[in-house]
């Protein structure tokens, strides 16, 4: 198993360069156990889902506007403090995403166990 903490940001701006930041930390448990750090280093892809936040009270906690936020399925390329690469998918639904979406909040993070022990 492994348990991330960290924050970040992406932007999904059309036929433009695509901006990303973040990072945070990582544990793993069972075989290959291991712990360490990861850096957000590039963009994969974003798929729109429908779905909006109520306004006000609530925002997107970037921008401040809750029209700015977006239910959908970004995939972002991360980089591991033991070298090895990976990505982060992240599943983010919101009031009005239907339900026959296979959409829910909640991260994938696929890994293979670190061959070390330690990151």
């Amino acid at each position: 198993m492994i348990t991330m903490t960290g924050s970040g940001t992406f932007r999904s701006n059309a036929d433009q360069p695509q901006q990303v930041t973040g990072g945070g930390t990582w544990t793993t448990t069972g075989f290959g156990a291991g712990s360490g750090t990861y850096t957000m280093t590039g963009f994969a892809s974003f798929k729109v889902a429908p779905g909006t936040l109520p306004s006000p009270p609530f925002t997107d906690g970037v921008t401040g506007v809750a029209a700015d936020a977006r239910a959908g399925l970004p995939v972002l390329r991360i980089a591991y403090s033991d070298g090895e690469q990976g990505v982060l998918i992240v599943s983010c639904d919101q009031p009005g995403t239907p339900p026959k979406l296979p959409l829910v909040e909640g991260s994938t993070l696929p890994r293979a166990p670190s061959t070390t022990g330690t990151g």
